[in-house]
């Protein structure tokens, strides 16, 4: 592999895991973790700590991926057309939808929201089989 290519592998799944990792650390500070003394409660915690960005990056992922099959194009289009409706003396030239549908960019390389959220949903669910075993 390209040195490239690697250094952008380690930035995006760095990044992902550090905004996962922040999430988390919201998640279960807003309860307050700290001052939990019954185990089961703090483990039921870190459950919603982990599952809630795991549940975020998988929904985010599936997001992406129906924007590039291309099923809110057209929500997409109304709004921007709408919007450009509202501007007063705004002479720019409408395209139709058939040339904005064509200019749309598909977003590729996105592997990363995956597997970041499956691995945080991963380990909730762990948590969740040891809270119920306890």
């Amino acid at each position: 592999m390209n040195k490239k290519v690697i250094i952008s592998y380690i930035i995006k799944y760095s990044v992902a895991t550090f905004v996962a990792t922040g999430m988390l650390l919201l998640a279960i500070f807003t309860r307050n973790i700290t001052n939990v003394e019954d185990n089961k409660e703090k483990i039921r915690i870190l459950v919603d700590g982990f599952t809630i960005p795991g549940i975020i990056f998988c929904l985010l992922g599936i997001l992406i991926w129906l924007t590039n099959q291309g099923t809110l194009t057209g929500v997409s289009y109304a709004f921007r057309h709408a919007i450009r409706m509202l501007i007063p003396g705004s002479k720019k030239r409408e395209e139709t939808y058939y040339e904005y549908k064509e200019s749309r960019k598909k977003f590729t390389g996105y592997l990363f929201i995956y597997v970041v959220g499956g691995l945080f949903l991963l380990v909730g669910i762990i948590l969740l089989i040891i809270f119920y075993s306890i």
